[in-house]
């Protein structure tokens, strides 16, 4: 279920807020404000530096299998070579 513009901000809010604090929170909200800072740009070349596939998959199984409440439509099988994923009936293989 998406979640709206409302819910996402709150729950980012109190994500920031519980990790850095009220006051670097807003720091980085004004930072945010204040900067031309272009998340795509960042994102092509920071976001997955120094990950492969591989390392990507063994995180998800490792965050999948720490979950109380995994969505049941969304199960990785087989995490070694020949990872699948199903979803909604079908299934693709990386």
């Amino acid at each position: 279920m998406t979640m709206t513009d409302s819910e996402l901000k709150s729950k980012c809010f109190t994500i920031l807020s519980e990790q850095v604090g009220n006051v670097e929170m807003e720091r980085f909200i004004m930072l945010l404000n204040r900067d031309t800072f272009d998340y795509t740009e960042w994102r092509k070349d920071n976001l997955f530096q120094g990950e492969t596939v591989d390392s990507l998959c063994d995180q998800i199984e490792r965050f999948q299998g720490s979950c109380e409440n995994a969505r049941p439509h969304q199960q990785w099988h087989e995490p070694s070579q020949n990872r699948k994923l199903k979803m909604k009936g079908t299934t693709a293989i990386q």
